[in-house]
């Protein structure tokens, strides 16, 4: 059967957190109203749980960095970033080579979306027994720049989300390899739907 985007009236309900939201989104609504002008989205905060809402059918398609462990889902990868690290231009570990000590011993704000999930960065650190001084600890990326700004902070954040206010801040490589993969996550009700696979065909391209 032969698809027909422009046809679909439909309300897509999607659940990410503010960094996908940023990444994803945009450049999607842009094409879907060239493609499917009739098919609207709904996005989700999906901070708490976007398998939930996802097992709950709040949320058709879940688009985030922390693969379920429930098998029932699907998964698809959909792009990789690197994190990097920011701070004010001024403070004075922007005045030389960032390295893994000083890292280390830097005061952070940190990301964390809820008790559960940790960054996979901050997991690597934890596996070595390092703990980061978070003076700062906030539940999504949105505003992370306003934070370290006119402060001592500095913050660790994906490489995508910088181009934003890369003006504006001091911009560094984070001192050790660490990545974050984003998939996107479904149903076992919406794996066969030819509406769905061809929104994911479409992020996937997009992203």
């Amino acid at each position: 059967m032969e698809f027909d985007p422009a046809k679909v009236e439909h309300t897509i309900k999607i659940a990410c957190a503010f960094y996908e939201k940023r990444i994803v989104i945009p450049p999607l609504l842009k094409e879907i109203r060239k493609q499917a002008p009739r098919l609207s989205v709904e996005v989700i905060n999906s901070n708490l749980s976007g398998e939930e809402l996802l097992k709950r059918a709040e949320a058709e398609l879940y688009i985030g960095s922390k693969r379920p462990k429930d098998e029932s889902f699907f998964c698809r990868r959909v792009f990789e970033d690197k994190y990097v690290c920011i701070m004010d231009p001024r403070n004075p570990l922007a005045q030389s080579a960032l390295n893994k000590e000083s890292y280390i011993e830097a005061v952070h704000a940190s990301v964390f979306h809820n008790q559960s999930s940790q960054p996979d960065y901050l997991r690597q650190l934890n596996d070595d027994g390092i703990v980061l001084n978070s003076a700062a600890k906030v539940s999504s990326f949105a505003g992370i720049e306003d934070l370290v700004l006119g402060t001592d902070l500095i913050a660790t954040v994906p490489y995508r989300l910088v181009q934003d206010f890369a003006d504006s801040v001091y911009v560094t490589a984070l001192p050790f390899s660490s990545s974050i993969g984003v998939d996107l996550i479904w149903a076992t009700r919406t794996h066969r739907s030819l509406l769905h696979i061809w929104l994911r065909d479409l992020i996937a391209k997009l992203a």
